[in-house]
């Protein structure tokens, strides 16, 4: 549904909450009436997350209530990173798009025009590392647009993947039958996978100090330490093509199938799959949200998804850690609908948001979890008001101003 436009380059959309799987953990997706091939992911540093619309050169912004604002780019988004400037960055083609959370877009041009950067991850020197498919380089911008290109030995790497900073200070990034590392100086090291069949694609920092990384066609997960050191652990499913991998709040790292959906290994190895029903999905980007789930996106059918596994306090709908008046909105919104989850106010699971869920968001109502803002108290005095004016069958809208002004 359509909320708003305006002569900007944003558009306020409604996503349109969708559940896949009722077994743990719970599987949202979110169906945007617009786009293109979504397929980059990344956790804004607003709070949000944000994604490139591949082929309508726009990139997404999902905020934790399931809303999408959409920002105009000049190309594909074939990479996306929050930068250390409190801004996005964008790689797109022969070119750079920083843009600013309100949504102002400055472009900056790579020094190679016949080049094409890919993926593209914030520094440990504060600039924007960038992989450059075409000719097998990498690139480094500086937060005011000025840049450099490494080009590594002859033949080293091929098909150039993901690029992630690593935990010691350098840059990591799939390559192939390789994975390869660059210092802030632009030194090069390569490192063989086992086989040179093998072809690594996505890479991620874990929490054990180690890189985990998906190879593709070989149906694999491995894992790297800083000194070189390869574990491989097989994909249950076969042909599931893994793709990109992101550490989770849960010590878990989580990774997306292309043909599949999304599952998560652990630190021992121990892989759990969850596939995905209706559309065969083609899974690409995943990320870690703030508010402690992880979003992954389909490119087919054209979907963002969410697994739930973040904890919640009852009460609260948009996971800002707080129970309070937008929480109350919400579910007055929704009341009496059964297109219910715990993010339209259906507290008790029961497939509707009804009294029950009213009472259990008026019993929290002003508490906050950690690090959740701070809340206005007065939560029996809205439940003695809410229930008094529920069961006199007084319109839910009205039931909520009246209980706000009296907490």
């Amino acid at each position: 549904m359509l909320l708003s436009t305006a002569n900007s380059p944003f558009r306020l959309e409604q996503l349109e909450p969708r559940q896949l799987l009722s077994a743990a953990p719970e599987i949202d997706t979110f169906i945007p009436p617009s786009g293109a091939f979504p397929k980059p992911i990344v956790a804004g540093p607003d709070g949000a997350v944000w994604y490139g619309d591949t082929l309508a050169h726009q990139i997404g912004r999902v905020d934790r209530q399931g809303h999408i604002t959409k920002i105009n780019i000049g190309g594909d988004a074939n990479g996306i990173a929050s930068g250390s400037d409190g801004n996005l960055w964008v790689a797109e083609g022969n070119q750079l798009e920083r843009i600013t959370p309100a949504g102002v877009v400055t472009t900056f041009a790579i020094p190679f025009q016949f080049n094409s950067a890919g993926s593209i991850t914030a520094g440990p020197d504060g600039a924007l590392w960038y992989t450059e498919g075409v000719f097998n380089k990498i690139g480094r911008m500086t937060i005011d647009g000025s840049a450099q290109e490494f080009s590594p030995p002859p033949r080293t790497f091929r098909n150039m993947g993901q690029i992630t900073a690593g935990p010691d200070g350098n840059l990591w990034f799939a390559a192939g039958s390789n994975i390869g590392r660059i210092t802030p100086t632009g030194q090069f090291t390569a490192f063989a996978l086992p086989s040179s069949q093998d072809d690594a694609v996505g890479i991620t920092v874990a929490p054990d100090g180690n890189l985990w990384f998906t190879e593709n066609n070989s149906n694999k997960i491995g894992r790297i330490t800083p000194a070189g050191v390869v574990t491989q652990f097989d994909v249950p499913t076969a042909n599931s093509h893994p793709d990109s991998i992101t550490a989770g709040p849960d010590g878990n790292l989580w990774f997306t199938e292309n043909y599949g959906g999304v599952a998560k290994i652990t630190p021992s190895g121990q892989i759990t799959e969850y596939p995905l029903t209706g559309f065969t999905p083609d899974c690409h980007g995943i990320v870690a949200g703030a508010d402690g789930n992880i979003y992954f996106v389909e490119s087919f059918p054209n979907q963002i998804g969410r697994v739930d596994i973040g904890e919640h306090l009852p009460g609260d709908t948009n996971g800002d850690g707080t129970v309070n008046f937008t929480d109350l909105l919400t579910l007055a919104q929704h009341y009496n609908s059964t297109e219910a989850s715990q993010w339209t106010g259906d507290f008790t699971g029961d497939g509707t948001v009804n009294f029950a869920d009213l009472l259990i968001l008026a019993q929290n109502y002003g508490k906050s979890a950690p690090g959740g803002a701070a809340a206005r108290p007065g939560s029996e005095s809205f439940l003695t008001v809410a229930s008094r004016a529920l069961r006199a069958r007084r319109p839910i809208l009205a039931v909520v101003t009246t209980a706000i002004r009296s907490a």
